[in-house]
């Protein structure tokens, strides 16, 4: 599920066995802008639901 805001585009990851590890890696590309995107924010969050 994605959620988009002004400023931030926020990616839900479904709860899966290997969800900490894709989180952990993808940190390092959370909370950049991306040109590509008009200049928003990316987020890689675990979803709230299952």
């Amino acid at each position: 599920m994605e959620d988009f805001q002004e400023d931030t585009i926020t990616v839900q990851l479904k709860k899966k066995r290997n969800l900490p590890l894709i989180l952990e890696i993808m940190q390092k590309y959370s909370r950049q802008k991306y040109p590509w995107l008009n200049g928003k924010n990316v987020i890689f969050e675990g979803a709230t639901y299952s």
